[in-house]
């Protein structure tokens, strides 16, 4: 005998047997969407990042290099000081944000 045929109405009549029975409603309990994370509108400084005594001046935690973090005419710049010394730090925050200035100008 060679290999059975089957009928288009076979066919599709195999492929629209249930099976949603066949999943224990006890598996399905655990599987719960995760909540998401509300954000805030405000952006907040990374987790690493610590708030220096001076304003627009961010300090890495882990190497201790600042940062310097400016909002110009509402665009937000990031830029390494590259320095662990906060007096230096302050002189190339305050060089940063005149360049930043001129530059939108």
């Amino acid at each position: 005998m060679g290999p059975k045929r089957l009928k288009i109405g076979q066919i599709a009549a195999s492929y629209t047997r249930p099976i949603g029975n066949l999943i224990l409603q006890s598996d399905t309990g655990a599987v719960k969407e995760a909540p998401r994370p509300k954000r805030s509108k405000s952006p907040q400084p990374a987790s690493d990042g610590v708030k220096a005594p001076v304003p627009n001046l961010l300090r890495y935690k882990t190497s201790g290099t600042y940062f310097a973090r400016v909002r110009i005419r509402g665009k937000l710049f990031r830029h390494a000081l590259k320095t662990n010394v906060i007096s230096v730090a302050k002189l190339r925050l305050s060089v940063f944000i005149k360049g930043k200035r001129e530059d939108r100008n």
